[in-house]
């Protein structure tokens, strides 16, 4: 038995069995269309939160491969695995790890490779002294940072150094975005005793620090800085951009580097973009090669917004011997030597620069 419906449906029945309904060709492509969509979003080789964490736990060194976005569900766990390489292969864009504004990413990394990843939105867990959220070093030092390629983005540490954090180990950057980050202390990068930091073609725009180092904070370590732009960052206290102090082992080199519109925020702020104090005299000091200066300011005592590039804090207790070089010649403003004693300190000259 067959009875027909209007508008060229059929409600077919028949050998006892419910009525089911036949929809045209056109109906039938406008209901799966939705399911086909998402069904492309997805690859089915798509990566996994499983496999980054597999990885991770790995007691073997390991490569994965990421070909889509990882959206994290809780904290990953430290690393174990002793030399972890993660490629990001996207196509056009960088691969996401997204923290969603509440996990964590690696911590207590011995030896880690990122290229071609976005590792943004991370957080850390707001206790005090919290460690990095996006890549942390092991606590024992040592430990091998190598980003190529990569950007880390929107991350926070309220209470503590860094999204990336380093200590007596080497991290090196090339090709890499800082950008929207917070800190206690640096707010993009923290890195202290006896670390090294080298970033060739790296982009620290509008990080932020409560109190100092907006992009970065190096302590006894030795900051080399290729390419680099420092834009808009900002610290509540000192070196809006970048602070650099340490009499053992400390030493900075900026060559070709643009530091524009960054800024101290807090009522006598010093070093709206860099601010230098207690360098080693056998590393010379602090040079800045061939390196612009443009827009950097700070607040005075009186709570007055004033041009401050570079803060040089040189007391007694410091080596005499540690030098400070402007090469072709400082900045006719913004250069704040408050002891006169150290005003020879500060030279004029390409000596030294490459």
């Amino acid at each position: 038995m067959e009875r027909r419906a209007g508008g060229g449906g059929a409600l077919r029945g028949g050998h006892g069995s419910a009525g089911t309904c036949v929809f045209p060709s056109h109906l039938r492509l406008l209901l799966f269309l939705p399911l086909l969509l998402a069904m492309a979003a997805v690859p089915s080789s798509a990566t996994t939160e499983a496999q980054l964490r597999a990885a991770i736990l790995s007691p073997t060194p390991q490569v994965l491969v990421v070909d889509s976005d990882i959206t994290l569900t809780s904290n990953l766990p430290d690393v174990v695995c002793p030399d972890l390489t993660i490629q990001g292969k996207c196509r056009r864009r960088l691969c996401k790890i997204d923290g969603r504004n509440r996990y964590s990413a690696f911590s207590k990394v011995r030896s880690i490779t990122v290229t071609g990843m976005e590792l943004t939105r991370l957080r850390s867990s707001g206790a005090l002294g919290a460690p990095a959220p996006a890549i942390k070093g092991q606590s024992n030092g040592g430990s091998q940072i190598r980003l190529s390629n990569v950007r880390i983005s929107d991350s926070r540490n309220a209470r503590g150094r860094g999204v990336v954090e380093l200590s007596e180990g080497s991290l090196t950057a090339v090709k890499t975005v800082f950008s929207g980050n917070s800190a206690e202390v640096g707010g993009a990068i923290a890195i202290a005793v006896d670390a090294r930091l080298e970033a060739t073609d790296v982009q620290f725009l509008r990080n932020k620090a409560a109190d100092m180092g907006g992009a970065i904070s190096a302590f006894q370590t030795v900051l080399n800085c290729t390419k680099c732009v420092f834009d808009r960052n900002e610290a509540g206290s000192i070196g809006g951009a970048v602070r650099i102090a340490g009499p053992d082992g400390a030493g900075a080199f900026f060559f070709s580097c643009k530091f524009s519109a960054n800024k101290g925020t807090g009522r006598g702020s010093k070093g709206g973009a860099v601010y230098v104090d207690r360098l080693d005299a056998s590393l010379f000091g602090a040079k800045f090669c061939k390196s612009s200066f443009a827009g950097n300011t700070a607040k005075n005592a009186r709570g007055a917004t004033v041009t401050d590039h570079v803060w040089i804090a040189m007391t007694k207790e410091n080596d005499e011997d540690a030098k400070i070089l402007f090469c072709p010649r400082r900045p006719r403003t913004g250069i704040t030597i408050p002891d006169p004693l150290y005003r020879p300190n500060v030279v004029d000259t390409c000596a030294g620069c490459p």
